[in-house]
């Protein structure tokens, strides 16, 4: 889940990527009344014709900015978390 800082103009982001800028406006339209979005980085990349790569470049670019914060539903594990033994 992604929950978008709404308060941002996008005009205003002469430091973003213009793939970042693509996945934020995304992000925006598929955001409910809470601004919380839940596609995933596959299906980012279906819609919008990227890599998942790219996507996920884009996404954290975007969460370096403070423009989105990323939530992992419940049970889900995200591997860079996990500290080696």
């Amino acid at each position: 889940m992604q929950e978008i800082n709404s308060g941002y103009r996008i005009r205003d982001a002469d430091t973003l990527t213009q793939k970042a800028k693509t996945i934020y406006l995304y992000l925006r339209q598929r955001s409910g009344r809470n601004g919380k979005a839940w596609p995933g980085v596959k299906t980012i990349a279906g819609d919008l014709g990227l890599s998942e790569s790219t996507v996920r470049r884009g996404i954290r670019e975007l969460q370096e900015k403070k423009l989105i914060t990323v939530e992992l539903p419940e049970g889900l594990l995200n591997l860079e978390d996990l500290e080696e033994d």
